[in-house]
């Protein structure tokens, strides 16, 4: 085994990127094949046992490499891309129509680049209003603009702002992943469709010796901010028992027909009343005091889901595994002796629960195989 160190990350909102160091006893035959290829590369890892416990085979791009001449060999390093790299290859200048929705604009861009139908996973969306560059005060359909940007750049910096499903949820992602040697891309909700999952793995900690976790660390980050002009403001909540969320708001007493102030920080007194008090709606329409179009709200909408579902995460190191899948659902339960009985009877840190895997690095290391994962919280389980 000529491997001295490799990792291989997968996201969401990103496309996969690698880096690798090799032993070359020849000296040069690695080196030649990399520049003969033009830094086109496959490679698959994992247990070699079987081909069950393989990852499939990626092809990536090396973007660059430097070698260390040994008295026995060579030590090569590069890095690179895969996962969706082709789409962060090159910029376009295109428009499209004003009837498309944002869901069919991804699905064409991904035709483009040779995804078939069955292999694009695409939530759909609404349609957004606007009343940009309009003399008339009916709303339109919003144009989109591709201004000499990447493919993938499009799609996670201006479409996914104004992305909303039929339920007016937001925080679309967009990941790339390879299955059977098909390549599939992911424009949708955290939980579109909970992916058909038929079982959630465990991963438990202090309760067994033979456990595969390493270490985890669960993160909590609360977000009480205003939306500028949107006249209230909120903040998320988590139930430790429940595992719910809920949400906080305040309405601001503005006149909505006076102008904004050039400092548009409010100071706020007083309770947050409980969001059971009063529809979430009402964050929305507050929205539309200054500004009537749906536009405006979609994007408050993203901004609201992306600080609402993701306050609590974290990150699990396990040992060495090619079988986690990006946004699958996951299980993890701190077993700990000195903590008091839950409800349920099981001596666990209230943190245990059901999350989501927003991040995959898999590395090996002189023989040692570990896979970190980054999560966040499951706001539906």
């Amino acid at each position: 085994n000529n491997v001295m160190d490799f990792e291989f990350q997968k996201m969401i909102n990103g496309i996969g990127m690698f880096r690798m160091t090799l032993f070359d006893e020849s000296g040069s035959d690695i080196e030649e094949k990399i520049v003969k290829n033009k830094g086109t590369i496959k490679f698959r890892y994992g247990y070699n046992i079987n081909e069950e416990i393989m990852s499939p085979w990626y092809t990536g791009k090396v973007l660059n490499y430097s070698i260390d001449f040994q008295t026995n060999g060579s030590i090569i390093h590069f890095s690179g891309v895969s996962l969706g790299w082709e789409m962060n290859a090159s910029k376009t200048f295109k428009g499209f129509n004003a009837n498309q929705k944002i869901s069919d604009i991804v699905k064409e861009i991904g035709e483009q680049y040779g995804f078939e139908e069955k292999d694009m996973i695409i939530e759909p969306t609404k349609s957004v209003r606007t009343r940009d560059d309009q003399e008339k005060t009916e709303n339109i359909n919003k144009s989109f603009l591709q201004k000499g940007e990447t493919s993938l750049q499009f799609i996670l910096s201006t479409l996914r702002t104004y992305a909303i499903n039929e339920q007016g949820q937001g925080d679309y992602i967009c990941f790339f992943e390879e299955i059977d040697n098909k390549s599939k891309l992911h424009f949708h909700t955290k939980w579109y469709g909970e992916l058909d999952e038929k079982a959630v793995p465990a991963f438990t900690q202090f309760k067994s010796k033979n456990s595969p976790v390493l270490k985890f660390t669960p993160t909590w980050n609360v977000s009480m901010f205003q939306l500028f002009g949107a006249g209230s403001t909120f903040t998320s909540s988590f139930d430790a028992d429940t595992k719910q969320y809920d949400v906080d708001f305040k309405h601001l007493q503005q006149d909505p027909q006076g102008s904004v102030s050039k400092d548009p920080r409010t100071n706020i007194e007083g309770e947050f009343p409980s969001s059971k008090d009063g529809k979430l709606n009402a964050f929305f329409s507050s929205s539309e005091c200054f500004r009537t179009s749906a536009e405006a709200k979609a994007s408050s909408a993203n901004t609201l889901s992306k600080f609402y579902a993701g306050s609590i995460g974290g990150t699990l190191d396990i040992i060495g595994t090619t079988n986690m899948v990006l946004i699958s659902k996951i299980a993890v339960i701190i077993y700990q002796n000195h903590l008091k009985t839950t409800t349920s009877g099981k001596m666990v840190h209230w943190i245990s629960g059901y999350f989501r895997i927003t991040k995959i690095v898999d590395r090996i290391k002189l023989g040692s195989f570990t896979t970190s994962l980054t999560l966040i919280t499951d706001g539906r389980a």
